[in-house]
């Protein structure tokens, strides 16, 4: 069991982070986003929209660190909305989450039928419901922009625009090969 923890630990070692480059960072890009944009991505949070983030998500999949999976929020939906919906408001609008919500849970998932080293694990995280909710309804707001706020050259993430393109527009920049004697240049 300690050759498994060590491995673990030395592969998916912490990350250094340094909030005030991160700030930094959301303050700059912040400045580009037009001002019809930036009013609409600072709206509350509709009923509806939180109820289509909810319901986006695999239902079955396993529940993170707090136990709570999406099935739970689905079924007990029409009793939470109002209160789930104040959550999120709050938390998008103080841009704050709780140490518990932001806790992840890896979990080792073995790649095949007897694992014997470390490798033959896959490792999983879960995240907590309510973040991934929180990510969701984030994804859907900056998404229909990016296009806007993204330089052309950028393809991750631009809807519409696949890693073929990418493959395409970089196969179509490369040099063509004069034959020059018996060299190519």
């Amino acid at each position: 069991m300690r050759v498994f923890s060590v491995h673990m630990r030395s592969k998916y070692r912490p990350i250094e982070f340094d909030g005030d480059s991160a700030r930094t960072m959301l303050e700059t890009g912040y400045g580009c986003v037009p001002d019809a944009w930036r009013e609409i991505l600072k709206m509350p949070i509709t009923a509806e929209e939180l109820k289509i983030a909810l319901f986006k998500g695999d239902s079955k999949k396993y529940p993170g660190k707090d136990g709570i999976g999406l099935e739970f929020f689905e079924v007990l939906w029409e009793d939470i909305a109002g209160d789930f919906r104040t959550l999120f408001i709050w938390m998008l609008r103080d841009r704050q989450l709780s140490e518990r919500q932001k806790q992840v849970a890896m979990v080792y998932i073995p790649k095949n039928v007897r694992p014997n080293t470390p490798e033959d694990y896959r490792p999983i995280t879960l995240l907590n419901t309510n973040y991934k909710i929180l990510a969701r309804l984030i994804d859907s707001r900056v998404r229909p922009i990016l296009a806007e706020l993204l330089h052309s050259s950028q393809y991750s993430g631009v809807p519409g625009n696949t890693i073929f393109d990418a493959v395409t527009t970089v196969g179509m920049r490369l040099p063509t090969r004069r034959r020059l004697g018996a060299h190519y240049v």
